[in-house]
């Protein structure tokens, strides 16, 4: 359903409405059944939608605030692992690799 702004609320009925979908989905209803149950109104789909409707409000917002319990330095420190592992998996097999891409990288 589109919407004409963005905020907490609509951001929060659209992961509803999409976790509606999956599990109604042959395929992916049954990892997160299996994980969360069944019913969106759950103890476990709560603590899940609430974690993805932080995520999607930070992302499109860009809102710090937007995020009860979650600091600035919580952020970085789940963005840094993934950063970090990025750079030393390789591309796989046939795919150019991002050095090949962009250039080799300057150093310090």
């Amino acid at each position: 359903m589109p919407y004409d702004t963005v905020n907490n609320e609509n951001i929060g009925q659209m992961v509803r409405e999409f976790y509606a979908i999956v599990l109604k989905d042959d395929l992916l209803a049954p990892y997160f059944s299996k994980a969360l149950g069944d019913d969106l109104d759950n103890g476990k789909w709560h603590g899940h939608l609430n974690t993805l409707n932080q995520f999607w409000v930070l992302m499109m917002t860009g809102k710090n605030g937007c995020c009860p319990g979650t600091s600035s330095s919580r952020r970085t420190r789940h963005r840094s692992p993934a950063s970090t592992s990025r750079r030393s998996i390789p591309p796989p097999s046939g795919w150019p690799s991002p050095r090949a891409a962009n250039g080799p990288r300057p150093r310090s």
